[in-house]
């Protein structure tokens, strides 16, 4: 818009009318290739960025809501299996990690249960749920040690229910959907790969139950008497261990989500231990009793998005996406300027070249005729002359029309006023090229257009040009007649380049 209003100004100068050059669209200029390759890559890369954006991004990851993470409310609780306390007896008698069992080794302790609140002592039911393996009990003096294990914590059943929340939606919109308690949604048990399991959920009013034994699965953890990661001498029974339970829901593409997926991890190398007081006697030198506790320390975790449909989100994928296909045409333009076969020909195609301005400040009259061809390209383009024939080119061709048409006024100079200026020009242009001028240069300094020519221009330009100049002549209705132009001259080694 600046360049815009600059020539503006100028063209006021000139007698044109403001208005137009500020009503101007400028654009960049497009090439087309008539290479099925090239085509044909294009549309491969093309119909990638649409896939990705459509499929992936649209459909797959919901990129037009706006998201927010949710906060989980969990609860949780430990009980016996049915009968567990009448048979408990019996039971010892089963196991291999009991002294009253059928085998019975120095790792071996005796074996003690108690009510489900003893066992998960000291958790409350939140968000962290502690499930005892083995116990040292200690005399307040230091006197008595004694070791135990606790009977089949396997068999266990863990209950949880939760509600997850999006605070920040909730609160702008009061909207029931970004709220969800677990009677809303659908739940399932998946391994570490994902694969769900058949029967490892089991939905009891607000809880959903599983087995200690399955969590343990789902973790990847075949048995507690297995070796423990730190200590292979003593066994996970022995040591405890913590799982991470995460509460996953994948949000829908209405923004909220109507099923969550539980998935364990073990933390690898981890140990669960925690203390309680089991006596104080503040009268006697006993002092106070304490217990250490060694077990299974499972802690649950709420995660997942919901979100709402957001313009801006939108266009920002939508730019992204858009961004990435320019990538891939930058990608394209590079492959075919220093990659691909004939890269010669695409180049020159994809690119053009500029006169020399760094020989034109040095007064060189071969760039000094290119910017004037050039300029008269423009100028007929943009329809403010009349097309000259490609004979014009000549520098000699337009000066000798206008100076021997014996007193006819050229067709650019009845055309527009722009004509008067522009043979104007040209004279100018050949005058500064000429040998008196080109002698007198150093006190003084010629404007072309809006290009300066400095000081310093010595000798003459080569004429090498690829197109051989062809005069041009009057016909008989006061217009132009071009001859037909000779033949390109490709010099020898020329056309390898092309390729």
């Amino acid at each position: 818009m600046i360049t815009a209003c600059i020539q503006s100004c100028r063209n006021a100068k000139r007698g044109a009318k403001p208005w137009h050059e500020l009503l101007t669209y400028e654009t960049s200029k497009r090439v087309k290739i008539k290479d099925p390759v090239i085509g044909v890559l294009r549309l491969v890369l093309i119909l990638a960025c649409f896939v990705y954006f459509c499929v992936f991004r649209m459909f797959g990851e919901y990129a037009f809501h706006k998201r927010e993470k949710v906060t989980g409310i969990i609860q949780s609780s430990l009980q016996a299996p049915p009968g567990f306390s009448d048979r408990w007896q019996d039971m010892r008698l089963k196991t291999n990690y009991c002294n009253e069992g059928y085998r019975s080794t120095k790792s071996n302790l005796p074996c003690v249960t108690g009510p489900d609140a003893w066992v998960m002592a000291p958790s409350e039911g939140g968000d962290e749920l502690f499930i005892a393996t083995r116990l040292k009990d200690t005399s307040g003096d230091g006197s008595q040690v004694t070791r135990t294990f606790v009977l089949n914590p396997e068999e266990y059943t863990v209950g949880v229910t939760f509600t997850v929340q999006a605070l920040q939606l909730w609160h702008d919109t009061r909207d029931a959907t970004f709220s969800k308690s677990i009677t809303e949604v659908t739940t399932r048990l998946v391994d570490k790969e994902s694969v769900p399991y058949t029967s490892g959920v089991t939905r009891i009013a607000r809880f959903d139950i599983f087995t200690v034994s399955t969590l343990l699965d789902a973790a990847g953890i075949k048995s507690l008497d297995d070796p423990h990661a730190l200590d292979p001498t003593k066994t996970n029974r022995y040591e405890g261990l913590t799982l991470l339970l995460n509460v996953g829901c994948r949000m829908d593409m209405d923004g909220t989500f109507t099923s969550c997926d539980y998935q364990v991890d073990h933390i690898y190398g981890s140990v669960a231990e925690t203390f309680i007081v089991k006596g104080y006697n503040s009268s006697g030198e006993s002092g106070i009793s304490t217990q250490e506790r060694r077990g299974i320390l499972i802690k649950f975790k709420a995660s997942g998005e919901m979100g709402r449909f957001d313009l801006s989100t939108f266009m920002l994928a939508w730019i992204s996406s858009l961004a990435l296909v320019e990538i891939c045409t930058m990608l394209i333009d590079w492959s075919m300027t220093y990659l691909l076969p004939y890269r010669g020909i695409y180049k020159m195609v994809l690119y053009d070249e500029s006169p020399n301005i760094h020989e034109l400040r040095h007064g060189d009259k071969k760039a000094a005729r290119a910017v004037k061809n050039l300029r008269l390209k423009k100028l007929a383009i943009s329809g403010e002359v009349n097309s000259a024939p490609s004979g014009s080119v000549s520098p000699t061709g337009s000066a000798a029309w206008s100076q021997g048409s014996q007193g006819r006024r050229s067709p650019a100079s009845r055309a527009s006023p722009r004509g008067v200026a522009l043979v104007a020009l040209e004279a100018e242009v050949q005058d500064a090229m000429s040998p008196r001028s080109i002698s007198s240069y150093s006190q003084q300094q010629v404007q072309y257009g809006d290009v300066p020519l400095q000081q310093g221009i010595q000798g003459s330009a080569p004429q090498s040009d690829l197109y051989q100049q062809q005069p041009v002549t009057l016909n008989q209705q006061g217009g132009y007649r071009e001859r037909a132009p000779s033949a390109i001259n490709v010099e020898e080694g020329q056309e390898s380049e092309l390729l």
